[in-house]
């Protein structure tokens, strides 16, 4: 009868997908329990409509009553009063989003009633609430509130630069130095491969340092089974930040992975390519494969391996909007993943060559304490699951080297550039930012007397959106004059010209200086 009746916009993947509140631990019909207990994984939840255990027919059922995952968590709505579209993100991600139904075309009725939050129901359970804003425009997540990190380790362990003495397009690639230490240089593993003056942009920003890079080429593993790599070292084995821009030109199949650390079958972590037939196809994710009590066998063993094809990454299935992809091929060439039309497998849409012309940032951190993995793309938080420890023994870091490149024969086209291993979590705003320009030092460059105008005209290097003002001294008594304040740049040169010189005189002295004017 209504138009919109318990109309619900959440989080997607049923039993995969993000939850506030996990509580793990299968019990017997006594009560007992006989399964893994507060592992903070919706996997560990034990459900069997047709069990005769009651605790198995409700996963309510099962845990001690205690939040397994401690962890605060951001949630946003957004409304959009014209169209009538509900959006929902959870941590940062677009969890779903849908319409309203408006059969009469009335519009939307906001109620009239107050904003209420906090715990609406009377029961004893915790709840904690921190920061609530309410905009009355529609955010995106950039735009969202977010913590920032008290403390931050944005101590490198590698950063493997594709911009050496020795680099020119399409010449071959032997080794790639690491930028902060003379260890760990990336060599040539396999193949052939080889140097691309295709790059991400022109210079890449390091947060951190606040320094700006020149970045001419790029590593182009084109060619069958093109790779490089780190050779194995216990720097790698902690809790880390790997990162790295990404393009694809070609298109590859199964799940190819292109960037990895892997010892046996079941004790490796990769970053790799979802191809799913539908769905799915075309996002870029990681794959975590760890053994039963940490003793690697060199079996990936589903139900007896702790962690077998345990994925982390975009969210959505057929869903995952193509922003969110790495690989869009459709037969009209338009990059929407609406586009598709193929009944069977996307991958027969298109004419093998990416729509989506773009370099794109990935990045991915795993927390050796709580053994979180958390992914994200083109700095957007992506998803975040807790690796299963049900003996509680920790993560056995791979005895392996870190390689990136092809790892097949194939001869899709696939570009990498700025590989950055990091100790420690780094926050999104940490993460390499392409620039298509770094800021020179802010100085005078050229000044010039009109002295049949009697004007004075000055030149200085500036950053583009920052408010500049002009001051002269006319003498070593009176205080500065501001001649012009708030001239905002739009480049990287500014000028003014001076025109209030008094006739016939014999000095002045300019300075520029940044405004305070915003």
């Amino acid at each position: 009868m209504d138009e919109n009746f318990n109309f619900v916009v959440t989080p997607q993947g049923g039993n995969n997908a993000p939850r506030v509140f996990i509580d793990t631990g299968a019990k017997d019909e006594a009560g007992a329990d006989v399964g893994p207990q507060n592992t903070g994984n919706p996997i560990d939840y034990i459900y069997d409509a047709a069990s005769a255990n009651p605790n198995e027919a409700k996963v309510s059922l099962q845990g001690d009553g205690v939040n397994d995952d401690n962890r605060w968590h951001h949630i946003a709505v957004t409304f959009d009063q014209e169209s009538g579209e509900v959006s929902f993100f959870f941590d940062y991600a677009l969890a779903q989003k849908k319409t309203l139904s408006d059969s009469a075309e009335n519009g939307y009725t906001h109620p009239a009633a107050p904003i209420d939050f906090g715990k609406l129901v009377n029961k004893q359970y915790g709840l904690l609430l921190d920061e609530i804003r309410y905009s009355n425009t529609i955010l995106s997540p950039n735009d969202f509130l977010r913590i920032t990190a008290e403390e931050v380790n944005p101590a490198t362990i590698a950063h493997w630069r594709m911009d050496g003495p020795d680099a020119r397009d399409e010449g071959a690639i032997g080794l790639i130095t690491n930028e902060v230490s003379p260890l760990l240089p990336a060599t040539r593993i396999a193949g052939n491969p080889i140097y691309s003056s295709d790059v991400p942009a022109p210079f890449i920003n390091d947060p951190a340092t606040d320094t700006y890079l020149d970045n001419e080429f790029s590593f182009n593993a084109k060619n069958a089974n093109a790779r490089i790599g780190a050779s194995d070292n216990p720097k790698f084995n902690t809790s880390f930040t790997v990162e790295m821009f990404f393009k694809f030109i070609g298109e590859p199949s199964a799940y190819h992975p292109f960037l990895k650390r892997r010892e046996l079958n079941d004790l490796q972590w990769q970053i790799d390519y979802d191809h799913a037939k539908k769905g799915s196809y075309g996002r870029l994710r990681s794959r975590w494969d760890t053994p039963a009590g940490g003793i690697a066998d060199n079996k990936a063993e589903k139900g007896i391996d702790e962690n077998t094809n345990f994925v982390v990454g975009p969210t959505g299935g057929t869903n995952v909007p193509s922003e969110n992809r790495i690989f869009v091929d459709t037969d009209s060439g338009d990059g929407l993943v609406t586009s598709y039309d193929d009944e069977t497998d996307w991958s027969l849409d298109g004419d093998g060559i990416n729509d989506i012309d773009e370099w794109k940032h990935v990045a991915l951190t795993f927390d050796e304490e709580s053994q979180e993995v958390t992914f994200y793309l083109n700095y957007e938080f992506m998803q975040s699951k807790l690796l299963a420890d049900t003996e509680e023994n920790g993560y056995t870091h791979p005895a392996a080297s870190v390689i990136f490149g092809k790892f097949n024969n194939q001869t899709y086209e696939m570009l990498i550039d700025e590989v950055r291993y990091s100790e420690g979590l780094l926050d999104p705003s940490l993460f390499l930012k392409a620039a298509t320009w770094a800021p020179s030092p802010f100085e005078i460059t050229t000044f010039n007397y009109n002295q049949e105008e009697n004007t004075f005209t000055l030149e200085w290097r500036s950053e583009p959106g920052v408010f500049y003002s002009v001051d002269r001294w006319d003498d070593l008594i009176n205080d500065w004059g501001e001649l012009e304040d708030a001239l905002i740049s739009e480049g990287t040169l500014m000028n003014f010209e001076d025109t209030s010189l008094e006739a016939g005189q014999k000095k002045a002295i300019y300075r520029i200086r940044v405004s305070d004017a915003q």
